[in-house]
């Protein structure tokens, strides 16, 4: 005997439900690592304070070399939900790769540890700009010894070097380092992904390398 159509809608119907609901829980946390993400290396936020001050930036060198909307598709890219987007796409591909982990990744980066390294990366960015060291006791006031063990666990720990990857921290901050190699590691680190999403923003906006080499 076949089913009324009405039965087979609402089977079909109550199958994508449940199937939107799961996205829906799951859509959530990657957003929630991608904003976690984003605090440890606020490279948006670096972006449009060079933006700020300049705006023919990231082209003032060249800026005849693209068009007045070209440079408009660039800025928007590499602006703080630009670059939040760029990272979404990033975490969604770890969260393919790696599902049984992810919770207990997001967990980490949500225990301190983003927040804290994101201090640290913000407190170098405004060093390099200003030529002054950075006051460690004004930059660190506050932090609990819960995100100091949150961070350590991240740049240490084994476990976690995918999500150091993922995170753009790599192995900028291992332990066996000195003081001084983490600072030119984290420089260098900074660098390459700086330059790595102006790229991106290039590509999207249909500039040459042309246009920027």
């Amino acid at each position: 005997m076949r089913a009324p159509a009405g039965w087979l809608i609402c089977i079909l119907c109550a199958g994508f439900s449940g199937a939107a609901m799961a996205d829906g829980v799951k859509q959530e946390a990657i957003d929630e690592m991608t904003d976690a993400a984003v605090q440890l290396f606020p490279m948006g936020r670096v972006f449009e304070m060079f933006a700020t001050e300049d705006p023919l930036w990231p082209m003032q060198e060249k800026p005849d070399a693209i068009t007045a909307e070209q440079l408009s598709c660039v800025r928007e890219e590499l602006s703080q939900p630009g670059y939040w987007r760029a990272k979404r796409e990033e975490v969604v591909e770890y969260a393919e790769a790696h599902p049984d982990r992810f919770d207990d990744d997001l967990r980490l980066l949500q225990s301190g540890s983003a927040e804290l390294l994101g201090k640290l990366v913000m407190g170098g960015v405004m060093s390099a700009q200003s030529g002054e060291p950075v006051d460690e006791s004004e930059l660190l006031a506050g932090v609990s010894n819960d995100q100091v063990l949150s961070m350590m666990t991240l740049v240490g720990d084994p476990d976690y070097a995918d999500l150091r990857r993922m995170t753009g921290l790599g192995e900028s901050m291992s332990p066996d380092q000195s003081k001084a190699q983490i600072e030119k590691s984290g420089y260098q680190k900074g660098f390459s992904l700086a330059a790595r999403q102006m790229i991106k923003a290039m590509r999207s906006c249909d500039v040459p390398p042309s246009a920027y080499l």
